[in-house]
């Protein structure tokens, strides 16, 4: 992230980092969903309308996650780098003498 100063470079994070983490939100997101699905099938009448509202919430947290909020970030990001106002931090100088 600190050496990244084009589109292209903030690009290529958000492309990885969705592939590094794609995985995982699926697995995360199928594993709740079953046990959500089996409270409403098994589940009673009082209980049914609470899973139904869990799988809802859990199927739009993982949408928006996935696919919303990764392309949100980059526009966003573009947008700073382009007019200049994304500040890169600079490494702190090292104190000790180098040998």
């Amino acid at each position: 992230m600190k050496k990244a100063k084009t589109a292209a470079d903030l690009k290529s994070i958000v492309n990885d980092s969705l592939r590094q983490t794609f995985t995982r939100s699926i697995n995360t997101a199928g594993t709740v969903m079953f046990t959500v699905i089996a409270l409403y099938i098994f589940g009673s009448d009082a209980i049914r309308h609470f899973s139904m509202a869990l799988l809802l919430g859990l199927l739009a947290g993982a949408y928006s996650s996935i696919f919303i909020a990764a392309q949100l970030w980059l526009m966003l990001e573009t947008r700073a780098v382009k007019k200049g106002k994304r500040k890169v931090k600079k490494e702190k100088a090292s104190t000790e003498p180098s040998v």
